[in-house]
């Protein structure tokens, strides 16, 4: 069997995966409630920013979609995102508060 036919059924199937994914997003991010505002993707390097305006704020991991903090007050212009640590490593920043976590997908979003 030439080399290019034993691919097509692994292309097929990771094709497939992100078909799955892609039709399940919506579902799995259902959970997340609120309005994105701050988000870091896995091993890019982020500085904070601000917190647009008075309210309660949700941390939640992307895959799978899971609350890892909040609610967390803040108040316009208090320090809302992510901060870049060591190597495999992120750091949340909200307001005076930092917590360190494993370097993965995650966003802050506030509570409507």
């Amino acid at each position: 069997m030439p080399a290019a036919a034993a691919r097509r059924p692994q292309n097929f199937r990771a094709t497939l995966a992100r078909l799955a994914f892609a039709l399940a997003a919506p579902v799995l991010f259902a959970g997340c409630q609120g309005t994105q505002i701050a988000e870091h993707e896995r091993g890019n390097l982020e500085s904070p920013g601000e917190a647009p305006s008075d309210g309660e704020y949700n941390l939640y991991s992307r895959l799978p979609p899971t609350l890892l903090k909040g609610p967390v007050p803040l108040k316009r212009g208090d320090r809302l995102g992510f901060r870049t640590a060591e190597t495999g490593r992120i750091i949340v920043v909200a307001g005076e508060e930092e917590w360190t976590y494993e370097d993965a997908s995650m966003e802050w979003r506030r509570k409507e």
